[in-house]
């Protein structure tokens, strides 16, 4: 087991882009972090700056969940 002493923590970047406990989420589950239907999701696509989707698989996409809450938190400053 490890002790705290023998475990460093290093600063975040950027807390909305930790690769450490990144999730991607598929399109019902990006829809209901951002509050928007599905077929909103779709439409916010064509944003500029809006996340990219990755392929996951045959007929799977989904989007990292720290770039959702990135997009999310620069739409809120605005």
């Amino acid at each position: 087991m490890y002790s705290k002493d023998s475990m460093v923590i290093l600063p975040q970047q950027d807390k909305y882009r930790s690769k450490a406990t990144d999730r991607v989420l598929r399109p019902k589950a990006q829809a209901e972090l951002l509050g928007v239907s599905r077929t909103s999701l779709w439409r916010l696509r064509l944003e500029p700056g809006f996340p990219k989707v990755i392929r996951v698989g045959v007929g799977s996409v989904g989007r990292l969940e720290s770039e959702l809450l990135a997009w999310l938190h620069s739409r809120q400053e605005v």
